[in-house]
């Protein structure tokens, strides 16, 4: 595929934009780089409050239960965010600098990784220092994550060149997507539930997230009964067909963009 190729022959160029974007993660703050960790620990925090102490739901180990959907999700809000203006905060960059749009796009998603795995393998140190061999474990969902996050992205940051205020729609989109995605509760609380119609659980399952958390859980937090489900697959194939149809995206719009900006 010609943007694998575009990425490769412009690593240094990735490189490049992922040290800045680095900097630009912490700009101006004076607690820097400790927010990557202060940042998702906080959040948890306050669900487990919500939950487990006022609501008094939750059970053992929820506190956990919680960091491994918070973890993940957040890189993926972070990433879609950044994705949606990835071309008009780069706009200098475009309009003076050969090369593929694509780059703009990747570089915060694999930085937010990154973040991502640290948070990871600090909670698994606090947790139960003996699961720290389990980190390696979640990479090959990481990297499905990063695919889905980054066909996604190249669509979105393609599209808000010409129509700005889908950035904003984005926001409120992950917004609502947090509470449809079991990063706070159970998959099997939804498809056990007595109320909810069997369509309701359907549309559910078609959440990408609804088999990304719960792999992570399982595998984080020694969970052996529930083995990765062709859920994972058509999410694998999902992810292709996203980059496919970002790049073809990008590449029809490549000469409109700088324009429009």
């Amino acid at each position: 595929m010609k943007l694998i190729r575009d990425l490769w022959t412009n690593r240094g160029v990735l490189y490049a934009q992922l040290i800045a974007d680095l900097r630009a993660s912490v700009v101006g703050t004076r607690m820097g780089y400790l927010w990557w960790l202060l940042d998702p620990l906080l959040l948890m925090a306050i669900y487990y409050f919500l939950v487990q102490g006022v609501l008094e739901r939750g059970g053992e180990d929820y506190a956990f239960f919680i960091f491994c959907g918070i973890v993940p999700w957040q890189w993926f809000a972070r990433s879609m965010q950044l994705a949606a203006t990835a071309y008009t905060r780069n706009k200098g960059l475009i309009l003076s600098v050969p090369v593929p749009y694509s780059v703009y796009v990747l570089s915060p998603i694999v930085l937010h990784s990154a973040f991502a795995l640290i948070g990871l393998g600090l909670m698994l140190a606090v947790y139960d220092v003996s699961l720290l061999w389990r980190l390696p474990l979640v990479l090959p969902l990481m990297l499905l994550q990063l695919l889905l996050t980054f066909g996604i992205g190249l669509l979105l940051a393609s599209a808000t060149v010409f129509l700005r205020d889908l950035a904003k729609f984005a926001d409120y989109g992950i917004r609502i997507l947090f509470y449809l995605s079991p990063v706070i509760y159970a998959v099997d609380r939804v498809l056990a539930s007595e109320t909810m119609p069997a369509l309701a659980k359907t549309v559910f399952m078609l959440n990408p997230f609804a088999h990304l958390l719960p792999a992570y859980r399982d595998l984080l937090m020694q969970r052996w009964g529930n083995p990765p489900g062709p859920g994972l697959v058509l999410i694998a194939l999902l992810a292709l067909a996203l980059i496919w149809a970002g790049a073809w995206l990008n590449g029809r719009l490549r000469n409109r963009i700088p324009q429009a900006l």
